[in-house]
């Protein structure tokens, strides 16, 4: 009795040989390293794609957010150094002396209240800029660097901090006026750095197009935004 054969067999293959699935492998590594495809996401979806490139690339996440947040941190603990009367948190709550809280230790210094602010708020921004650099480097099938999507946002620097400006005026414009006004701001100028850090346009341009990337998925994007939070 002879042995049984599978007609789509090959007259020219032994049976005792298995075919070699590394080409298979390859292209499933390809197109796992360029991230998911593109098109129109659930605000859950952004999110876990966001956590996937972040598993990626933890180091270049990481390294490149802490190169901009850091310093703005670093500054604003130098200038509350003095807030307590240079107190420990321990110390002050412990003592009953109530010109520690005062308004005069506590909510006269504008500087530290304005780089408070600002000062984490335009860090955000730079990291929103190198980010978008580097999820364009995976799509394009590039190594993602973070140290150049680090360089390359600097290089951006005027036009980052002049969206900046332009941006949180509308917003507070459209908050002071009816405030639904200043939210649909901040849906429309949500991706204005990322814009920046993947097209390397201009502050008008880039809130152009991320006023354009928005305007049929506004209550995903404001979805994202609350979920950010």
């Amino acid at each position: 009795m002879t042995d049984w054969v599978s007609p789509d067999a090959g007259s020219d293959l032994p049976s005792n040989q298995p075919l070699d699935p590394s080409p298979r492998r390859e292209a499933f590594v390809e197109v796992r390293d360029r991230g998911p495809s593109p098109g129109p996401r659930t605000p859950t979806e952004l999110i876990d794609h966001a956590f996937g490139f972040l598993r990626r690339h933890p180091r270049e996440v990481v390294t490149t957010s802490a190169l901009f947040v850091v310093p703005f941190a670093l500054l604003v603990a130098y200038l509350q150094r003095n807030v307590l009367g240079g107190e420990s948190f321990v110390d002050a709550f412990s003592s009953s002396d109530p010109s520690l809280f005062s308004s005069e230790q506590t909510g006269s210094d504008s500087t530290l209240q304005f780089v408070s602010f600002v000062g984490p708020s335009i860090g955000l921004v730079y990291v929103a800029a190198a980010l978008g650099a580097m999820v364009a480097a995976e799509r394009a099938g590039q190594v993602v660097d973070g140290s150049a999507a680090f360089v390359t946002a600097l290089k951006l620097t005027p036009a980052l901090l002049v969206s900046w400006v332009l941006v949180h005026l509308l917003e507070v414009i459209g908050f002071v006026l009816l405030v639904v006004p200043g939210v649909l701001a901040l849906i429309a100028f949500t991706v204005v750095a990322p814009v920046i850090g993947v097209e390397r346009v201009g502050p008008i341009q880039a809130m152009k197009r991320s006023n354009q990337l928005t305007s049929r998925r506004r209550g995903p994007v404001l979805g994202v935004i609350v979920m950010s939070f």
